[in-house]
């Protein structure tokens, strides 16, 4: 079980990321054995309680040699996603009616990337200074199955791939100005709900994740 402290995971990338997990209303984070011998993080399933538990994965980055936010790709092009499985019942009311997977910015927010599960179907949205896209699946989630999701942000196009371990892809393309993604060095990177500008878990309408994540990725591309 890991709640409000530091969780140890495996890092393939090339930064160095400091994680911890923020919980609200007695929330947590179990890491779980998954399908290919490995682990998962099992966030909190769904309550109907008005004060719901909350548990959010939050990375931040310090950039090597005092570079620019390692975070913000900027104008570059770049991908994020991760692996997941939704719980057979992962909405109740106006207070859990989301479940976000990974988000980096809230919408108001001049810059953001998210790839979220809502209402049966994966979506992701990149935002930047000259616009918004958001791409989203036909095809609709299947709760209890392990499912891959990747956004790419390419030039003037958002490309969303999105498919069960079974099964053949869905590839969602929309195109459009995003302009530069590019959010402040202290924003953080959440990875099953929604947290503050402070890496604080919101206690409302969090779009609290209920199932299992996995191999969480962000790919940025050299200048």
């Amino acid at each position: 079980m890991v709640t409000g402290g530091r969780l140890e995971t495996h890092n393939d990338g090339q930064l160095a990321l400091d994680l911890r997990v923020a919980t609200a209303a007695g929330g947590r984070v179990d890491v779980d054995p998954d399908p290919g011998g490995g682990q998962d993080l099992r966030f909190p399933p769904v309550s109907t309680s008005p004060t719901p538990p909350r548990a959010v994965l939050v990375v931040t980055a310090v950039a090597p040699n005092g570079g620019s936010d390692p975070l913000s790709p900027g104008r570059r092009d770049f991908s994020f996603g991760a692996r997941f499985r939704l719980d057979t019942v992962s909405t109740s009311g106006t207070l859990d009616n989301g479940n976000n997977l990974v988000q980096r910015g809230l919408s108001a927010d001049p810059a953001q990337y998210k790839v979220q599960v809502d209402h049966g179907r994966v979506s992701c949205r990149v935002a930047g200074d000259e616009g918004a896209l958001l791409a989203r699946s036909t095809d609709r989630v299947s709760t209890g199955e392990w499912y891959a999701v990747t956004c790419s942000r390419v030039g003037d196009s958002l490309t969303l791939v999105y498919r069960p371990l079974r099964g053949p892809a869905e590839r969602v393309v929309v195109s459009g100005p995003t302009g530069s993604v590019t959010a402040s060095a202290t924003t953080p990177l959440a990875v099953g709900g929604k947290v503050t500008a402070g890496g604080v878990a919101v206690r409302g309408n969090s779009d609290q994740f209920n199932g299992a994540v996995d191999d969480v990725f962000l790919s940025v591309s050299q200048p």
